[in-house]
């Protein structure tokens, strides 16, 4: 049991550290104008705790396989008060992700906005044709008028 106590205490802690970098990935986006580097940064680190947490996670349930207890652990007041900061950081953590999800769709659509108006501005500006001879769309031609 002291080994399933650990690797709770490991999760546990890893999922706190999670908690905090979505908070800081939620500032990251929440401001207008996002530093791509820093929320790379953000990102590798994310990577990086999910992976440590679904190591923890196999290892705690092979721990329970092989102790046969299975969370919530009622059985076990220690084990118990352990699952329970887990599934409450585990909560919190689904609302903050849910909300960093809602802010990068927000910043995905003002991108798509410009990317739209941009490609509208550029397709009516074009000077010369594929050929590499000016264009004949009427836009920008000058007319020679001979009275």
């Amino acid at each position: 049991m002291e080994n399933l106590s650990v690797i709770l205490k490991k999760l546990y802690g890893l999922l706190e550290e999670l908690e905090s970098t979505l908070a800081e990935e939620i500032s990251q986006l929440s401001r207008a104008q996002i530093n791509p580097i820093s929320l790379q940064i953000i990102s590798d680190n994310k990577s990086r705790l999910l992976s440590a947490i679904n190591f923890y996670d196999e290892q705690r349930k092979q721990e329970e396989r092989q102790q046969r207890i299975a969370s919530p652990y009622s059985q076990k007041p220690k084990l118990a008060a352990i699952w329970n900061n887990i599934t409450s950081v585990v909560r919190k953590s689904g609302e903050l992700n849910q909300k960093s999800y809602q802010l990068m769709e927000m910043h995905m659509k003002k991108v798509n906005d410009v990317k739209q108006v941009v490609s509208r501005a550029t397709s009516s500006a074009q000077l010369y044709g594929q050929s590499g001879n000016p264009s004949n769309d009427g836009s920008g031609n000058v007319y020679r008028i001979s009275v």
